[in-house]
């Protein structure tokens, strides 16, 4: 019955339209009420969830690819990967792949990285007749490989949670996400060429290599991050300290495009992204507890070897099942910012 509570609660609160985040807590609160917990322990559990010190590389990161947008970091780093396909078939398709690598290795939020992306790339795609839904889509795929290459949220959260070397899991990730990023740019040619869509033209050795030393300091970024959380300088929460203030630093010294009037909507945004963030794993913190405590993991588990009990089979069982709800739970169209905060560009 508690099974049903939830997770029949929380797809109900899906189809209502409300946020994940909150859908995930109602459904967990109405777990609480029906197995007669004190009502002390909803706080307790989404208070207990986030109150973790690597969690705080999370609102790190934020900030970093907020500095980054702002401070004409993004911009240089899109001009870079431009020079260097500029010649190919479906130029500002494979820009958008390249780009979203490189700043993948930088920002750590997939969220941010494709606000960053899509602000500057999609108005130029369209101004060029490439597709509507496939800038988007490719936008959002690419952009979405911050999730993957580290300093990468997700894998801070992911080894928070497991307790699992987040140094070693950081190095794990960095052949998948170039892979994925390689593929998508093969995509991009076969498309390109099947619509016809322009070459941009070439840029000559003299303008790559003007472009690459604007964006050396950018590009010092991922090896500042990995190197130090690899050799053991900094953790990873310090390290998203270290890249959010070399980002500032490089914003307001270097290319001179951060000033203080700049400096609250760069915080806005940050914190906005984080709360979005925040609130979904404290909702899902108590989500788990409650699945937990009714032995429901233990059931499924049995379930599924019941199945079957080869290990390729059952991988893909599971990444089946990972497919199908990460088509639900990556729903964060239903948190806007505040009234006030209107002109703030929206993540998601």
């Amino acid at each position: 019955m508690i099974a049903l509570i939830l997770f029949g609660g929380f797809a109900l609160f899906l189809l209502m339209g409300l946020p994940v985040a909150f859908g995930i807590a109602l459904a967990g609160l109405a777990g609480i009420l029906y197995q007669d917990f004190p009502m002390a322990l909803f706080g307790q559990r989404l208070f207990a969830s986030v109150d973790s010190f690597p969690l705080m590389a999370i609102p790190l990161f934020m900030l970093a690819g907020s500095l980054m947008s702002h401070g004409g970091i993004t911009r240089r780093i899109i001009n870079l990967a431009l020079a260097l396909v500029g010649n190919i078939r479906g130029s500002l398709a494979h820009v958008v792949s390249v780009s979203g690598v490189i700043m993948g290795g930088i920002s750590g939020s997939g969220v941010a990285d494709v606000a960053a992306l899509g602000s500057v790339m999609i108005p130029e795609m369209k101004k060029r007749n490439y597709d509507a839904g496939f800038s988007a889509a490719l936008v959002a795929c690419s952009g979405s490989l911050g999730l993957i290459i580290p300093p990468s949220i997700a894998i801070i959260i992911y080894g928070v949670s497991t307790q699992s070397s987040i140094g070693d899991l950081f190095m794990a990730a960095i052949a998948p996400g170039l892979l994925i990023g390689l593929l998508f740019a093969v995509y991009s040619y076969f498309y390109a060429r099947k619509h016809g869509y322009p070459v941009e033209g070439r840029v000559t050795g003299a303008e790559k290599w003007q472009r690459f030393k604007e964006a050396s300091w950018a590009l010092m970024m991922p090896i500042i991050i990995i190197g130090g959380i690899r050799m053991g300088v900094f953790t990873p929460t310090e390290g998203g300290a270290v890249v959010a203030t070399y980002a500032l630093f490089v914003g307001v010294f270097v290319y001179k495009e951060i000033t203080l009037r700049n400096i609250p909507q760069i915080c806005i945004e940050a914190a906005i992204g984080t709360a979005v963030i925040a609130a979904i794993i404290a909702a899902t913190s108590l989500f788990g507890w409650l699945l937990t405590n009714a032995q429901l993991p233990q059931a499924i588990a049995g379930a599924i070897l019941g199945l079957t009990e080869n290990r390729t089979l059952l991988l893909l069982l599971i990444t089946g099942m990972l497919l199908v709800v990460g088509m639900f739970l990556d729903r964060w169209d239903g948190c806007r910012p505040p009234r006030r905060h209107r002109n703030v560009p929206t993540f998601w």
